[in-house]
């Protein structure tokens, strides 16, 4: 469903659905490769932000139809409050995705994501589906 593959991607488990309403997934900050970690000292806001475009992906997916061959999901545009690194500690971020519209190809959602029951990330995202 997913054309990322692993160290890049962000969601490793969808825990709730429901048609025209949400969308939860979860993603482990232990499972990223040491390969990342020995690099930078924080989890990146932007592995978060990538995460919940991950599971918007997922939730269009869902709502109109799966990706064709011929088609790639983009992120349009992201509009974010509270964001922050994280330590690379925390066990897993919670993601949720919501609708605000949805179109047959493209949507605009409000994202979540949360770290031991705090938000640290908020916002809109719009995304779409196009040809290759």
């Amino acid at each position: 469903m997913l054309p990322q593959k692993w160290p890049f991607r962000f969601i490793d488990h969808i825990t709730a659905y429901k048609q025209r309403e949400y969308i939860r997934g979860t993603y482990y900050i232990s499972q990223t490769t040491s390969i990342i970690k020995d690099q930078i000292q924080t989890f990146p806001a932007s592995f978060i932000t990538e995460g919940l475009a991950q599971l918007a992906v997922i939730f269009i997916t869902l709502e109109t139809k799966p990706l064709e061959e011929n088609e790639v999901p983009l992120l349009g545009s992201i509009k974010m409050e509270s964001f922050q690194d994280l330590p690379w500690h925390l066990e897993k971020v919670k993601y949720e995705i919501s609708p605000i519209k949805i179109f047959d190809s493209q949507a605009v959602l409000y994202g979540v994501a949360s770290v031991e029951n705090k938000v640290i990330c908020k916002g809109e995202l719009s995304v779409a589906k196009s040809i290759r």
